[in-house]
């Protein structure tokens, strides 16, 4: 009965449905692993840190991360840069340059979020109190998103999912990446796919407790960033932008409500400014495109674990371009659009002021760190740019190399220089 109503909800949503309990779980959970050093707590409350256990473990997770990163650099160092074997097949190198880059652009968020903490938490609770007042305030209703609440409960799965496949691939495969065994055991050299006898079961246990925590953490800060600290807090801006157009039409002067929205655009575009925003996206586009890469050049010589990994990898991503980043263009589209019905109405006692009021109301537009911002086309453009990078990325680490009789160093450098050329 209980699944039957949660089905029901998620499929036709009541138009009393709000978003803040689905975000808020999400954020207690993904905060629980102390990621960042801000605390969301059960009952709703967000707070920094407080005591010297909570900053304990803030500081365990980024030196854990750190160890991580170390043992994959060393890694691509010895069998990539100086190997002294044969070049390893280039699905691989684009496998270890992924889980690389990954882990170092979650360490490089922690520091920047450190540095920003207080922006940090009120962009997280700012959100939230706009959905309240525009409830209590605008009486909104229907305002709900079925795909955003439908993101929001695959994320939920996600967290569980990703605990336990990492937690059992500890202990089946210790040998097969992420599993940081992979690359440090002697055993392991040259077969990522085997099972290591030798490893007793008792030791199989902490390994996957470490690894979980490991690659929860690093799944945990992406999903307060891309979920807490940008979609929700964009969606809140539009919602908002609804009532206050709702409200206009009954006064012109309801209108200066629109302020609230220019100093939420001012918050998110703080928080995320330069390197911040810069160093994400360029993660998500590397991201998307070794996933395409793997799968479309090596999918049949892939192992069954990292084959399932990268497909949800490429999935996840495509969902955070076409989802996530289109509703970063909303507040540009909205305001623009609330702005051209309010000089339609610049008529009667309240003409002159009204007409000040819009030319001093310049459209939102939240910033992707570079002086651009986020309009209805960033998805497809994002999305072709990846698209397009994994032709040459097949031809640079194919073709070229074979030619040498080498299998290639992977499609690294030529993305980046790629990315500088994208907006």
């Amino acid at each position: 009965m209980w699944f039957k109503n949660y089905l029901k909800n998620l499929l036709h949503p009541p138009a009393s449905t709000s978003y803040i309990p689905v975000i808020s779980t999400l954020s207690n959970w993904s905060t629980a692993l102390y990621p960042i050093p801000i605390l969301v707590e059960k009952s709703g409350v967000i707070r920094p840190m407080k005591t010297s256990l909570e900053w304990g473990q803030f500081i365990f997770s980024m030196l854990n991360l750190t160890l991580h990163s170390v043992i994959f650099i060393v890694w691509m160092l010895r069998n990539v840069f100086f190997h002294k074997i044969i070049p390893l097949p280039v699905w691989k190198q684009v496998m270890m340059w992924y889980f690389c880059i990954i882990i170092v652009t979650v360490i490089i968020c922690q520091v920047i979020i450190m540095l920003r903490k207080e922006e940090c938490l009120m962009l997280l609770w700012t959100p939230i109190k706009m959905e309240n007042f525009c409830r209590v305030k605008y009486d909104a209703t229907s305002y709900t998103k079925k795909l955003i609440l439908w993101v929001g409960e695959l994320v939920k799965m996600s967290m569980i999912s990703i605990g336990l496949a990492v937690f059992v691939l500890s202990g089946v495969m210790p040998c097969c990446p992420p599993i940081v065994t992979a690359l440090t055991l002697p055993e392991c050299a040259g077969v990522w796919t085997k099972n290591i006898v030798g490893v007793p079961f008792w030791l199989r246990i902490p390994l996957g407790i470490w690894q979980t925590y490991t690659w929860l953490t690093l799944h945990n800060m992406m999903v307060i960033l891309l979920l807490h600290l940008s979609l929700y807090a964009a969606e809140m801006m539009g919602v908002w932008l609804d009532g206050v157009e709702k409200e206009s039409l009954k006064s012109s002067r309801n209108i200066k409500s629109y302020r609230v929205t220019q100093v939420a655009e001012k918050m998110v575009n703080h928080f995320w400014r330069k390197p911040l925003m810069s160093v994400v996206m360029l993660a998500i586009i590397i991201g998307e495109t070794s996933a395409l890469y793997i799968l479309i050049t090596s999918a049949t010589k892939l192992p069954l674990p990292i084959l399932v990994g990268f497909t949800m990898v490429g999935v996840d991503l495509f969902v955070v371009i076409h989802i996530t980043f289109r509703i970063l263009s909303l507040p540009h589209s909205a305001s623009e659009k609330l702005m051209g019905k309010m000089k339609l109405l610049q008529k009667g006692r309240d003409s002159a002021w009204l007409k000040r009021f819009v030319r001093s109301c310049p459209s939102l537009k939240i910033g992707m760190g570079d002086g651009t911002f986020f309009d209805r086309l960033t998805p497809f453009i994002i999305w072709q740019f990846c698209v397009d990078s994994t032709v040459p990325t097949v031809v640079y680490g194919g073709t070229k190399y074979q030619a040498r009789g080498l299998q290639g160093p992977g499609p690294g450098r030529c993305l980046y220089t790629r990315y500088n050329g994208l907006f």
